[in-house]
C-alpha cells in the first residue's frame, strides 16, 4: 500500500470517528447535550477561522462587477453590496456568540435559518475558512442534532467547497492551491464511497487525484497514474462488494 493510499485511510478513519458519537463522552455543562469533545471541536474550528480572517477583506466593487459582467447579469450598486456585507458581520457574530455560550442547538437552528444561511457563504470568504466551518464546527452540529443524515450533509457540503477551490484553482491557472486542497479531497473520495456514489467517486478521482499528487505530493506521472488506476479498482471492489450484499439481503 502507497503512502497516499495510507493517508487516505487515516483521514477517513479519523473523520469516522468525528461522525459517531457513541464513543463520545457528554459533557456535564447543562447549557447543552453537545460531547465534550465536539465542543472542543467546535471552539477550537471557531478560532482557527477567526485567525485565519483575522485580516480578510470583502471583494472590491471592481472585482465584484468584473465578475457579474462576465455572467452577463444585473450590477449591484456598493449600497447594496454594504448591506449584505454588514448583514454577514451579524449573523456570523451572532453564530460564535450563540457556540461561545455553549448554546448549540440554538446556533444549530440559527444556521439552518434560510435567512441566515446564505451570509455563512459571504462571510467565510476563503475557501479554506469553508473547510475548517463544514469540518470542525457545522459536522459536530450536524452529528449531534441531525445524525441520520450528518454523513449526507457533510459529503455535500465537502462537494461545495471542492467545487470553489477548483475554481479557485483554475482562475490561478494551477499556480494557487488551497492548504486544504488535497485533505478536501480525500473527504469528497471516502464520503461519496461510504455513501454509495460509486459514479462520483469516480469523477473525483479522475478529475482531482492526479493533480493532488502531481501537484502536492510531489509524485511523477507514473505514481500518479499508478494511483488513480488502484483507486478506481478499488472503487469496482466495492461496488461489486455491495451490490453483492445487496442481492443476499434482499
Amino acid at each position: 500500500m502507497n503512502i497516499y493510499m495510507r493517508t487516505i485511510i487515516l483521514i477517513f478513519i479519523t473523520s469516522l470517528l468525528i461522525l459517531s458519537c457513541s464513543s463520545l463522552k457528554k459533557t456535564d455543562n447543562e447549557k447543552t447535550d453537545m460531547p465534550s469533545d465536539y465542543t472542543e471541536m467546535i471552539l477550537t474550528g471557531l478560532d482557527k477561522i477567526e485567525a485565519l480572517l483575522v485580516d480578510k477583506g470583502y471583494p472590491s466593487m471592481e472585482t465584484i462587477d468584473e465578475v457579474v459582467d462576465s455572467l452577463g447579469s444585473v450590477r449591484t450598486s456598493e449600497d447594496d453590496m454594504d448591506k449584505v456585507y454588514s448583514k454577514a458581520n451579524a449573523t456570523w457574530k451572532i453564530f460564535i456568540d450563540l457556540c461561545r455560550q455553549k448554546k448549540f442547538k440554538e446556533a444549530y437552528d440559527y444556521y439552518y435559518n434560510e435567512d441566515q444561511m446564505g451570509d455563512f457563504l459571504v462571510f467565510l470568504t476563503s475557501t479554506e475558512s469553508k473547510y475548517i466551518f463544514y469540518k470542525e464546527v457545522l459536522m459536530p452540529l450536524d452529528s449531534t442534532y441531525d445524525k441520520e443524515h450528518s454523513l449526507e450533509k457533510f459529503v455535500n457540503n465537502m462537494e461545495l467547497d471542492l467545487l470553489l477551490t477548483t475554481t479557485v484553482i483554475k482562475i490561478s491557472d494551477g499556480v494557487n492551491i488551497p492548504p486544504h486542497y488535497a485533505e478536501l479531497v480525500t473527504m469528497c473520495y471516502m464520503g461519496n464511497i461510504r455513501l454509495g456514489n460509486y459514479d462520483k467517486a469516480r469523477e473525483i478521482v479522475n478529475d482531482h487525484v492526479k493533480f493532488v499528487v502531481l501537484n502536492c505530493d510531489g509524485g511523477s506521472e507514473d505514481q500518479a497514474d499508478e494511483i488513480v488506476k488502484q483507486m478506481l479498482e478499488e472503487i469496482n471492489v466495492k461496488e461489486r462488494r455491495n451490490d453483492s450484499y445487496t442481492s443476499v439481503t434482499e
